[in-house]
């Protein structure tokens, strides 16, 4: 009973702790406004606002209707399709290491500090600008869903944000989403696996490209215990084949177009659907 009772108020007192600490780096809403301001006036197309730590919520109440991330880890190869970078770094716990790794992606500019508050533009290193986006170019895609006949069937009712299939199509979409992964907000693509095994494809248009930068990850609301089966074929080869495990977070693959002729495919299916929300992003690069 007393190792019960020492133990409890030791898990107090470190909260207690922790929450000084987060309180004692809490920047003021006039900091956050007067650096939200410079950065809305410094953003350019092609542009992505990176908020660190993850866990401020305001620049997205004042920014989030630009392209905005707040990343609990850097992921380069995503980072480098966008030529600049809006880096705004609150003065919190938790922010760690990540401004630096963000500042070693190029060239950095101060942009505008207020209080505990400060944004830097962050001209990216190695940028590479997609031949194709999934999500940004979605209308261009051919969706198919396999029910068991001779042939799928064309998921053809396209309404400027998704492509909906025939069967369950409260689910059974291909659509433009921002959800919540694991790891945090993500714009993706909704690819929820049809039942029974049954697969659920992308065909790209065919565009010249070396290599296909593939992103997915589960949303959190997903219930799911059976992986996704994720596929990419071009013509007759088979050039990715990886399950993606239920609640590990965005994950992303770079896949070599050297081998097949024709258009890419994407395709997903799993043993169990049930809430298996899954999200998807791919990108073709020169």
């Amino acid at each position: 009973m007393r190792s019960h009772l020492v133990l409890s108020l030791a898990v107090c007192a470190s909260s207690i702790v922790l929450s000084a600490v987060r309180c004692a780096h809490v920047a003021a809403p006039a900091d956050f406004e007067v650096v939200a301001e410079a950065v809305r006036g410094a953003y350019r197309d092609g542009d992505l606002v990176v908020v660190v730590p993850f866990h401020q919520a305001v620049p997205r109440t004042l920014l989030g209707d630009l392209p905005l991330i707040e990343p609990r880890r850097v992921e380069p190869e995503m980072l480098r399709l966008h030529r600049r970078l809006l880096v705004i770094a609150v003065d919190a716990f938790g922010l760690g290491q990540l401004d630096d790794e963000l500042f070693a992606l190029g060239e950095v500019a101060p942009l505008a500090s207020h209080g505990r508050v400060s944004a830097s533009v962050v001209t990216v290193r190695d940028h590479v600008t997609p031949v194709f986006e999934l999500r940004r170019d979605l209308g261009a895609v051919r969706v198919a869903a396999d029910y068991g006949g001779p042939e799928p069937v064309p998921c053809a009712q396209w309404s400027g944000a998704r492509w909906t299939c025939p069967r369950d199509p409260d689910w059974s979409y291909v659509g433009r989403v921002t959800l919540n992964l694991e790891d945090g907000p993500r714009a993706c693509v909704w690819m929820h696996p049809l039942n029974g095994g049954r697969e659920l494809s992308v065909t790209l248009p065919e565009v010249p490209g070396s290599s296909l930068l593939l992103g997915h990850g589960f949303v959190l609301s997903a219930q799911t215990r059976q992986p996704v089966q994720v596929e990419v074929r071009r013509g007759g080869e088979k050039l990715h084949d990886a399950d993606a495990e239920p609640r590990t977070g965005w994950r992303t693959h770079t896949i070599p177009l050297d081998r097949g002729s024709g258009p890419v495919t994407l395709a997903v299916r799993t043993s169990d659907n049930a809430a298996a929300h899954f999200c998807v992003d791919a990108w073709v690069l020169p």
